[in-house]
């Protein structure tokens, strides 16, 4: 359960640490996304680490080298496991980020975070994507974007576990791949495409609230570990569960 990375999506910090206690003893990683850091601050990312939790802080920096570096500076103050910034920032800003959470972890004496690429989310179809002008597959700017990650001496890419096995065998072994998107068993296998595929229209339905889900190109856990990704971030199957805890344990059953 090392490898599976819960995604504290709350706005809240009480939800949050509530369902953290209820997961006690089965997960020891945690997504502290937009919605919860923006809600909350840092703070909240103080309180795991003080709890000996891991944390992934995904806030998908996106901006000029000097703020990016700056907020990577931050993000390996507060001592995160690892933080992602988006790709499209040019590797410039990709760069400054690594060299600075590198010094900054150097000054605290501690290890620096792992730092990832975002490639393309995986809400997108491609649609978006060919409304610009970007006239190719989405699995294409995947790796193109990895490509950049790689040149600039990132640690790895978050992207859809439908590419993970094309990245690992083009990028390599080592470099990580963390893939959020990922589903139950029971509501992710009807649909599922081959790695590297799009799925062309979201059918996946949001479980307990019946409302079209917003993720597109999906696995489940265990296609997603078997495609190669590292590590994998599961929220709505496991948050909105009637026992998390259970619902956590049968992700790779």
């Amino acid at each position: 359960m090392d490898r599976i990375i819960i995604a504290l999506d709350y706005n809240n910090r009480e939800d949050a640490l509530k369902l953290v206690e209820n997961l006690s003893g089965v997960i020891s990683f945690y997504k502290v996304g937009l919605e919860l850091y923006t809600s909350v601050g840092p703070e909240i990312v103080r309180n795991l680490k003080a709890q000996g939790l891991k944390v992934f802080l995904d806030l998908k920096f996106f901006d000029i080298p000097n703020t990016v570096a700056k907020a990577g500076q931050a993000a390996a103050s507060l001592g995160v496991d690892i933080f992602n910034l988006h790709l499209l920032a040019g590797r410039e800003a990709l760069v400054a980020a690594k060299e600075a959470a590198q010094e900054e972890a150097a000054r605290h004496n501690r290890p620096a975070p792992k730092i990832l690429g975002v490639t393309i989310l995986t809400s997108s179809s491609g649609t978006e994507w060919r409304e610009t002008g970007l006239d190719c597959a989405v699995p294409e700017l995947v790796m193109r974007l990895t490509e950049r990650a790689k040149e600039a001496g990132l640690d790895g890419v978050v992207a859809s576990a439908q590419d993970a096995a094309a990245i690992k065998e083009r990028f390599g072994q080592d470099f990580l791949v963390v893939s959020p998107g990922i589903r139950s068993n029971n509501v992710g296998a009807p649909f599922m495409a081959p790695a590297g595929r799009i799925n062309p229209t979201p059918t996946n339905v949001d479980e307990g609230k019946g409302e079209e889900d917003d993720q597109k190109r999906t696995l489940s856990a265990k296609e997603a570990f078997a495609a190669g990704c590292d590590y994998i971030v599961v929220g709505r199957p496991v948050t909105r569960a009637p026992d998390p805890k259970k619902a956590c344990l049968e992700l790779l059953a």
